[in-house]
């Protein structure tokens, strides 16, 4: 499980700052919240969601309905730290690692630790549009 909220904060850390930038209008924004959002979504994140899971299944009690649920709700009200801006993180970690979750895949160490590239490579991506833009502007 935890290797799969691994890959879960990675996606979510490379998701997260296009939707608070829809328009994308702003490489240096982008670039900024995804550097001070990533480690906040690797630490905070996967470890509230470890427990909203590990809470979500001990008041659910095999019903997997309720889980999902508290699971949704638990992830809401450790998402509320920062109001909607965390709480927007909070709900895309929730749907990604439910989508992980339903593959049913036995995630390898190997694999989690490879996500990590992917917000790497965006990080490096974003650096490399700011200056070339800045270049040419």
């Amino acid at each position: 499980m935890f290797r799969r909220k691994l890959i879960a904060a990675s996606i979510t850390s490379v998701l997260y700052p296009l939707t608070l930038n829809p328009h994308f209008i702003e490489l240096e924004f982008l670039g900024l919240v995804m550097m001070y959002s990533l480690p906040v979504i690797y630490i905070y994140g996967i470890a509230t969601s470890l427990v909203s899971d590990w809470l979500a299944s001990l008041l659910a009690k095999k019903k997997n309905k309720l889980a999902i649920i508290l699971t949704f709700l638990f992830h809401t009200i450790f998402g509320l730290v920062l109001l909607h801006i965390s709480l927007i993180a909070a709900w895309l970690f929730f749907v990604i690692d439910r989508l992980l979750k339903r593959k049913q895949e036995n995630y390898q160490t190997k694999t989690a630790l490879l996500s990590f590239l992917l917000p790497i490579c965006f990080f490096i991506f974003f650096l490399v549009l700011i200056m070339l833009n800045e270049r040419g502007g």
